[in-house]
């Protein structure tokens, strides 16, 4: 794409922008170049301020994540005219390095957000985050797995009465003691003994 094209392109969205189209809309019909032709990554991050802390009564503290999460594609809308909300297909996307996993504070600035997909905001990610979180799932997966298998999810044993091989959770509610060959247990006295 020429640039005279490109620049003609970006006009015709900044036209349709003005519109109040749909965010859905926007994602569908333009691509990720034009969506970002906003961004400037020179200017700096933005944290988003609470006017009051209910908690302390203080002014000026920073918002939690979570606020500044909600917030955040909020100012993004506004400013780029959009109607419609994010949702699980449509993302609050960030272009700078505090994103949503960010510990001190999330950026909220409209020249580092646009509006995309999963698999864009996935890929803005750098690599060495990407890697990481990969790697603490496994781990966090693995460590599950393996608590369970500890804990006797996974063992087998057999019902000394029916000689039925169960899980250690199945075995001690339908067997041994519960068992309906267990000449004491209430099971075999409904099953061999009906009244």
């Amino acid at each position: 794409m020429s640039n005279s094209n490109y620049i003609q392109e970006t006009e015709v969205v900044q036209q349709n922008i003005k519109n109040n189209i749909n965010i859905e809309d926007y994602i569908l019909n333009y691509s990720r170049d034009i969506r970002i032709s906003h961004i400037d990554l020179n200017t700096p991050c933005i944290p988003y301020y609470l006017t009051m802390n209910t908690k302390t009564g203080k002014k000026g503290d920073i918002a939690t994540n979570a606020m500044a999460a909600k917030v955040g594609p909020e100012i993004l809308k506004e400013y780029l005219s959009l109607t419609g909300k994010t949702s699980r297909q449509i993302h609050y996307c960030h272009l700078c390095d505090r994103g949503s996993k960010t510990k001190d504070f999330i950026c909220i600035s409209t020249l580092h957000t646009y509006f995309g997909t999963i698999t864009e905001n996935y890929y803005d990610k750098s690599d060495i985050t990407r890697q990481l979180q990969q790697y603490k799932r496994s781990v966090a997966g693995d460590k599950k797995v393996s608590e369970l298998q500890n804990s006797g999810m996974y063992q087998k044993k057999i019902c000394q009465w029916c000689g039925k091989e169960a899980d250690l959770c199945n075995l001690e509610r339908w067997h041994n003691d519960n068992c309906k060959f267990n000449p004491l247990s209430y099971r075999y006295q409904k099953y061999f003994n009906p009244q």
